[in-house]
């Protein structure tokens, strides 16, 4: 069976949407986002305010267990509905204490079906403190798939990373897994063989550990800001502006929320609607509310399960020019940066110049009320200078 992907580049509808998980653990309690826990000696999972990466709480493992045994740690878990073809999740995590040097994993996607069951999807930090990618499939015939994708992602640096992946073919003989840390790819695992997926778990804190030799694992493990669903989940801030923006005019810059995860033929997922209100800030440029850039604007926000908002922005000088959005701190998105090229002003578009409607280069007459008015075109001085402009154009006219 052969299949053609064609590359496609989505721009998500801006509507709610309730995403499968989409826990931050502000409630401070387990059992308000309807998660299940399981107990291991010597091992943790708690909703503690140092495990924060956002916000008051965040989930905390601490696993101060010595003995020598290979097993399944304590975790939380809740359950998922039936797993379509695809499925993506994103999540904050750090490891600010780890004694050892033995691999963990604190992540794990467990599904079963009729016959068989497996995990579609598990995040290790092995024993250099390296992030592994894992599939370990079980088919209808109860054969075992076991698949491992090492990465360069450090994650025993005790900070915080951004982790998402995406799964693909859920339920097919060709699946395709893809880790992302901190908005690039890290690992990436293809032809995984019939994942069953009936019905699936989302397990985390400390679901396995290897404790085989004296140097076993102990430590903590922090999370926070878990999303699981079905689309692209957002994950950055990016921008977007005109290809050519000229020296003193006013021009628009639009700010939205997109997905690293790729969709499964490669394309591109931009204006992912936003979860919750994000306020960010623009740097490198004054932004404004208004087009002709008279109400500044110090922290601009993109609404609740908004696509996208726009700002503008007077650009001052003619050159390079390096503009960068970021969310308020403490950030759940990254940053991203946008390289612009200023024109100087020239053909008469005056420096002070703003945007027509048509978002094109302004005219003569939008130039001038502008500059000397300015104000909207349907003042009273806008009116009268387009005009006396009419009246010299309509004298060049029958002067010839």
């Amino acid at each position: 069976m052969f299949r053609v992907l064609l590359v496609t580049s989505v721009v998500m509808a801006a509507q709610a949407h309730a995403l499968w998980v989409d826990e931050s653990f502000e409630s401070g309690d387990l059992d308000a986002g309807g998660w299940s826990s399981a107990a291991v000696t010597g091992v943790t999972v708690t909703v503690d305010p140092a495990a924060a990466h956002r916000g008051q709480f965040g989930l905390r493992t601490v696993d101060s267990e010595t003995t020598l045994e290979s097993t399944p740690g304590a975790t939380v878990a809740v359950s998922l509905p039936d797993l379509p073809s695809a499925l993506y999740s994103r999540f904050w995590v750090r490891i600010p204490s780890r004694q050892g040097d033995q691999a963990f994993e604190f992540m794990s996607l467990f599904a079963s079906g009729t016959t068989a069951q497996g995990t579609v999807e598990t995040v290790d930090v092995s024993s250099t403190g390296d992030l592994v990618l894992i599939a370990q499939p079980l088919d209808l015939t109860g054969a075992v798939g076991y698949a491992a994708q090492s990465s360069t992602v450090v994650m025993s640096d005790g900070g915080w990373h951004l982790l998402e992946i995406a799964a693909f073919g859920l339920g097919s003989d060709a699946g395709l897994l893809v880790s992302y840390a901190d908005g690039a790819e890290a690992a990436r695992i293809s032809g995984i063989p019939a994942w069953e997926h009936s019905a699936a778990q989302l397990l985390l804190g400390e679901t396995w550990a290897s404790t085989y030799v004296a140097q076993n694992f102990t430590g903590i493990i922090d999370m926070d800001d878990v999303r699981v669903d079905v689309s692209p989940l957002a994950s950055r801030l990016v921008l977007t502006a005109r290809a050519s923006v000229l020296a003193g005019q006013c021009a628009p810059l639009s700010v939205a929320l997109a997905a690293t995860a790729a969709l499964e033929d490669g394309g591109a997922v931009s204006n992912v609607p936003a979860p919750y209100a994000v306020s960010f800030e623009v740097a490198g440029v004054p932004v404004y509310s208004d087009a002709q850039c008279n109400q500044a604007l110090t922290t601009p926000v993109l609404a609740s399960q908004s696509a996208g908002t726009t700002v503008y922005a007077r650009f001052s000088d003619a050159g390079a020019l390096t503009v960068t959005v970021a969310q308020v701190p403490p950030a759940d998105f990254l940053p991203s940066t946008l390289a612009l090229s200023v024109s100087a002003a020239d053909g008469g578009v005056d420096a002070g110049g703003t945007l027509a409607p048509d978002g094109g280069v302004p005219t003569v007459e939008e130039s001038y009320y502008a500059m000397h008015c300015g104000v909207a075109s349907n003042s009273p001085c806008a009116v009268t200078l387009l005009v006396a402009l009419w009246w010299v154009r309509r004298r060049a006219v029958w002067a010839n």
